[in-house]
């Protein structure tokens, strides 16, 4: 199932939490949701011009309220991982975690009044370290696409490091990507592209129009 670039930044969104002492996650991904929801009617004209704007938003609210370190152990895998050495571990998790914030960042400009209902939780979470949440994204025209969160408690506070769309795994699908050029050109050269890839999202952030007839020529 095809997923716009902004109902992706949406489903993103939930990333984004003020500093919240431990409650329920599924209040809140519904408060997180509404406050990004608020930020791209308030500042649509801005990001679609001024992409730099962009990555300041995602690098303020998102930042702290995302797994990152979860996130890349589990986009990489644990035996690519492993055999890793250090200055690898450390090039890979700040090359992918870039790559994560400025997608996300150009996707905001194409939020299209898309909208996220979340289900009650079946369980009990207060007890919990790790939770799932059931959503459904909804789009005028289409078919809702069926979302699932997973949240980790962390320092008092739930992160979400994964999320599956349509029942596909956003994490597992970077990593079948990885596993398949590891194995074919080593974990350097994944490491090379991720760094040209966004090398080219930032030139899109200072000239739209050249990121632009990039991604056309592609």
């Amino acid at each position: 199932m095809k997923v716009s670039k902004g109902l992706f930044a949406l489903i993103l969104s939930a990333c984004m939490s003020a500093a919240w002492a431990i409650e329920s996650p599924l209040v809140m991904l519904e408060a997180t949701t509404q406050e990004m929801i608020n930020t791209l009617k308030r500042e649509k004209t801005a990001l679609k011009t001024d992409r730099k704007r962009t990555y300041a938003i995602v690098e303020e609210i998102v930042f702290p309220h995302v797994d990152f370190d979860s996130m890349t152990k589990i986009a990489l895998g644990r035996k690519n991982w492993g055999e890793a050495t250090p200055a690898q571990r450390e090039e890979f998790s700040q090359e992918f975690t870039t790559l994560l914030v400025r997608t996300y960042a150009t996707a905001l400009a194409d939020y299209e009044n898309e909208t996220i209902v979340y289900f009650p939780m079946r369980e009990s979470w207060e007890d919990k370290s790790r939770v799932q949440v059931h959503a459904a994204a909804k789009v005028p025209g289409q078919e809702d696409i069926d979302l699932l969160y997973r949240l980790i408690r962390r320092d008092d506070q739930w992160k979400i490091y994964d999320i599956s769309i349509a029942g596909v795994s956003f994490l597992q699908s970077f990593r079948a990507q990885f596993d398949s050029e590891i194995s074919r050109r080593g974990l350097q050269a994944v490491i090379d592209d991720l760094a040209m890839r966004n090398q080219e999202l930032l030139l899109h952030a200072n000239d739209p129009d050249a990121g632009a007839d990039t991604e056309n020529a592609g």
